[in-house]
């Protein structure tokens, strides 16, 4: 029976193995933790972007004007509707898109989101028509995150208006 137990040698072969191991299982987790992380931000800008597209879609088709102002790097878009005491803008502030409805003198303002990169709306004229039945729209959400940026986007939808004449 041999007892002299483990070498020097044995015991840092060992340790380095190990180690080596170890530093793989943790690099190969830390990897999939940042994915999952990214993929939720993802998933939530997505959201976002789905609700903004929503409202934008429900609130042109519903209006009876539209009215665009990019005045002090703040783009406007304006909307009226058939009831002439109720109307509606989008606006940008900064990173800000924010909805403000007034009717009948009562006005309510609602933030859609704080990663607005890009928003912008134009109206095209379609089959030699003087007045615009169609909007593109263009929306760009971005979180920033430091070491982090995710983006997701819609660029140029288009929404078929009612006719107004």
């Amino acid at each position: 029976m041999n007892n002299r137990g483990l070498t020097l040698i044995e015991l840092l072969l060992t340790l380095t193995i190990s180690s080596i191991i170890g530093t793989a299982i943790v690099s190969f987790l830390i990897s999939g933790l940042n994915h999952y992380n990214e993929s939720q931000v993802k998933s939530g800008l997505h959201n976002e972007l789905q609700f903004i597209e929503s409202h934008l879609k429900d609130n042109i088709k519903n209006s009876r004007a539209i009215d665009f102002d990019s005045v002090n790097s703040r783009y406007v878009l304006t909307l009226a509707y058939t009831n002439r005491n109720e109307k509606s803008y989008y606006q940008v502030v900064g990173k800000k898109l924010n909805f403000t409805k007034t009717e009948n003198g009562i006005t309510n303002t609602m933030e859609l989101s704080s990663k607005i990169k890009k928003f912008e709306v134009i109206t095209k004229q379609t089959n030699n028509s003087l007045l615009s039945n169609e909007v593109l729209y263009s929306v760009i959400l971005e979180d920033g995150v430091k070491n982090r940026n995710v983006e997701v986007s819609i660029i140029n939808q288009s929404i078929l208006l009612p006719d107004w004449r």
